[in-house]
């Protein structure tokens, strides 16, 4: 689950409120009461009132729990609200307010399986009336996931009816491109009614400032443009403009101030997430390098990943040099995501300029802006363009030690997570040692790996998030902690993330 700073506060009161909680309570009258949402009473005319909360400890009231499994599971036996009671957790999901004289709320139920990790999470849409009495009961999300989970509404009032998207923001470890489920349901009369889940999709755009049009027209409504490399989502609906003399075919996208409307479907790619590539890429017909094409993209391009086969990737993108898209697969060695796809696609809006001058001004800003200096293609840029100076190898002692220590890493090509307390020495040959071991992962921190002489010393920051990923810096500091210079070693956000 997802923890904001708004949520702290809310954990606090909560932390107060849960202790002065008796029991007793066995229905839902009190609910809103005990987790402080008086402000929060009524439907707003136009808008759905909801506020999440997350990661916050389970209702504390035995008494109420027990109630609402009874309520929540009409059909289940005592044996298994026994043990619903006892081993899983409940939450107040969220509060969606009052409606006329009606609570409406979301529940979580999470039933944890410790020997393997896994939730079994259930979230229930209740409506309940003033006295506390069930009226209706939905699931609007039932999963099981070994990585994060979440489900956001939104969703609006007309004509007394209650319409609200339900969308899954689940992890899903099998799935780099992570799509979502979305469902709608309208709510009327106390009941509900739900449509069958849809999945939606990660859009990219392959196209400098692609038109977003209110209907799928060449001649639609403009509302806004996007970016090339830039994400949406997109429920993947396909519509051909019959009225035009091509027939292009248009697909459904939701950018991410909201704004819905249509985009060319050849100019974008649908299921699949953007990256940025570091290196001359050859493109393959299928994942074999036996399948070699003449075609490959250069440091800088900017591709769409579909789908991924052991080292190798189904890409989209347009070649340096070259007028429209080449399609096939690439391994997937020189492909960056996160920030290295805002650096391509500044980096190609620049080049796109025909007056030296501007095209100089954009790559020195992109050179400027200190939110891409982590990015790996920051210093690809760089190098490329021949603007700013390169980190790492300033210190002729560093640049000696950072031979030998990269000699070894290629040697063993370990993922070289660190377990080593800070400040602890090691020697070339402990350095070597260590980085054979391959348990050596899941760990953050700076270990000292050597004292070069005048008062500096060498440090490796790993920072691991599993699935996403694995950052890795080697550091050259003084006495006083202070950074002198680093290289970059690994930094993986790419599809092949560990």
């Amino acid at each position: 689950m997802l923890l904001t700073k708004s949520h702290l506060l809310v954990m606090l009161l909560l932390s107060v409120l849960l202790s002065a909680c008796g029991g007793g309570t066995t229905d839902f009258a009190t609910l809103k009461d005990q987790f402080a949402y008086q402000e929060q009473s009524s439907f707003k005319a136009n808008e759905l009132q909801s506020q999440a909360i997350h990661q916050l400890t389970a209702i504390q009231d035995k008494e109420l729990v027990k109630s609402i499994f009874k309520q929540l599971y009409p059909n289940e036996s005592g044996e298994y609200l026994t043990w619903a009671n006892e081993q899983t957790s409940l939450y107040l999901y969220s509060w969606q307010g009052i409606n006329g004289d009606k609570r409406h709320f979301t529940l979580l139920h999470d039933a944890t399986d410790y020997d393997t990790g896994m939730d079994n999470m259930s979230v229930f849409y209740v409506i309940a009336d003033p006295e506390g009495k069930m009226l209706s009961k939905k699931i609007i999300a039932d999963y099981t996931t070994g990585g994060d989970g979440e489900t956001v509404t939104d969703a609006e009032i007309k004509d007394g009816t209650i319409t609200i998207n339900f969308t899954d923001l689940s992890y899903n470890p099998e799935d780099f491109r992570n799509p979502k489920n979305v469902h709608t349901c309208t709510i009327a009369n106390d009941s509900l009614s739900c449509s069958d889940i849809a999945e939606i999709y990660g859009l990219v755009c392959l196209w400098p400032n692609l038109s977003v049009r209110a209907t799928p027209e060449d001649e639609g409504k403009y509302l806004n443009a996007m970016r090339l490399g830039e994400s949406a989502l997109s429920l993947g609906e396909i519509k051909t403009d019959e009225n035009s003399s091509k027939k292009r075919q248009y697909v459904d996208v939701v950018l991410s101030d909201g704004t819905k409307g249509w985009v060319r479907e050849d100019l974008v790619a649908v299921n699949a997430v953007a990256a940025g590539v570091a290196a001359k890429t050859s493109i393959y017909r299928r994942p074999d390098p036996l399948t070699v094409t003449g075609d490959a993209f250069q440091a800088l391009d900017l591709v769409a990943i579909y789908e991924k086969d052991g080292d190798y990737v189904k890409v989209k993108g347009i070649p340096r040099g070259q007028s429209w898209y080449k399609e096939g697969w690439a391994n997937n060695e020189h492909l960056w995501q996160g920030a290295n796809v805002a650096v391509a696609s500044l980096y190609q809006d620049a080049m796109a300029e025909k007056d030296p001058a501007k095209q100089g001004e954009k790559l020195q800003n992109i050179v400027d802006n200190k939110e891409f200096e982590e990015a790996f293609l920051y210093d690809v840029l760089k190098k490329e363009t021949g603007i700013g100076g390169s980190g790492g190898g300033s210190n002729a002692g560093f640049s000696s030690f950072m031979d030998q220590f990269l000699e070894v890493y290629m040697a063993y090509e370990t993922e070289m997570m660190s377990e080593m307390g800070e400040g602890k020495a090691l020697s070339d040959e402990e350095v070597y040692n260590w980085l054979a071991e391959e348990e050596n992962n899941g760990y953050d921190g700076v270990g000292q790996l050597k004292n070069l002489g005048n008062g500096t010393y060498t440090g490796l920051l790993v920072e691991y998030s599993p699935g996403s990923s694995s950052n890795q810096r080697l550091y050259l500091f003084d006495q006083q902690g202070e950074m002198v210079d680093y290289l970059d070693i690994m930094q993986i956000e790419s599809a092949n993330a560990p």
